[in-house]
């Protein structure tokens, strides 16, 4: 009787420990056939660095440092990934010898240069500006010493043109 309950709790280990390990066999098939789509996906450099644009700099970093396969074109886009993260400045409008004035500078520390751009299509100085969505706006300011105005502008650097915007209330 002992013998028998031994050989049927064996049997049910052995039945049990053979599903587990399928099932261990399926998860692992299934994680290396995601790992090669992965692979497969980053051996594009657009989407590689689509890829590192969207997960940060760090985040690439740690991927190509953790798999040789994966990181491979994550490697050669950092670079630019860093490059197209660099800061940029831009001077828009001021003030020289009283006079008003549209030009707007840019200075980019990849380079470590300032570029002289298209002008604004109205001069202005003390005006606010912002940058979001990879374009400069520009709002509000003055023009020769007089009182403020609402005029609003949008820059895009991809395009190098201005665009009008709708002014911006005032009370």
């Amino acid at each position: 009787m002992e013998i028998s309950l031994a050989q049927d709790i064996m049997s049910y280990c052995l039945r049990e420990t053979e599903g587990l390990a399928q099932e261990e066999m399926r998860r692992r098939r299934h994680g290396q056939k995601c790992s090669d789509l992965f692979a497969q996906i980053l051996q594009r450099k657009q989407v590689a660095c689509q890829i590192g644009e969207m997960a940060g700099i760090e985040m690439a970093r740690r991927l190509c440092t953790v798999s040789k396969a994966h990181g491979l074109n994550l490697r050669k886009s950092v670079d630019l990934l860093k490059e197209s993260a660099s800061p940029e400045i831009y001077v828009c409008g001021g003030q020289a010898n009283r006079q008003t004035l549209a030009s707007v500078e840019r200075f980019a520390f990849s380079r470590g240069e300032w570029e002289l751009l298209p002008d604004m299509p109205t001069a202005r100085s003390f005006c606010c500006s912002a940058a979001v969505g990879g374009k400069v706006y520009v709002f509000g300011g003055e023009k020769d010493q007089r009182a403020a105005f609402a005029a609003a502008e949008c820059f895009d650097p991809v395009m190098a043109e201005w665009e009008r915007l709708p002014p911006i209330p005032t009370a």
